[in-house]
């Protein structure tokens, strides 16, 4: 069965939350996803306005990605919220495949800046780093932990 990308669509998620658990409970994130969690994660970016995203397809889903457009003062930026491949086909290609297509359809909105979170020095950061994304020296991650008993 030959490769096809098509556009990410509501049909999609309950394969994509599947392929998100295994992917992402794997080395060398190991996180705790359920289908439970993360098919929910993936329908609200879906359904986030601007929401833009490909399936990578070979009569299964073999990967995606998926994100969404945003209003900037300089014209819309593209957050990539979430990419993944299956772990079996990873460094084949495939991601490089879906990242050119949405690159690709971005530029046909007129969209020229995109940007995403990763792991600090994992290989998906050597992977975006290959297609030219870049560390901001503008832009920093902050994150708390919000304790239930600081109320």
């Amino acid at each position: 069965m030959a490769l096809a990308v098509v556009p990410f669509t509501v049909g999609h998620l309950d394969a994509a939350a599947d392929l998100y658990v295994a992917v992402f409970n794997a080395a060398p994130w190991h996180d705790r996803w359920t289908a439970t969690t993360a098919r929910p994660r993936l329908a609200d970016t879906l359904a986030t306005p601007g929401a833009l995203g490909f399936a990578l397809l070979e009569g299964d889903l073999l990967g995606f990605v998926l994100g969404f457009a945003e209003p900037w003062f300089d014209g819309a930026h593209f957050y990539l919220k979430e990419m993944c491949v299956q772990s079996d086909r990873q460094r084949t290609g495939l991601g490089t495949c879906l990242l050119l297509h949405l690159e690709q359809a971005l530029r046909e909105q007129r969209i020229e800046r995109a940007y995403l979170l990763t792991a600090h020095e994992g290989p998906a950061q050597a992977f975006y780093a290959k297609h030219g994304y870049y560390t901001s020296s503008k832009m920093r991650v902050m994150a708390r932990r919000l304790d239930p008993s600081d109320r």
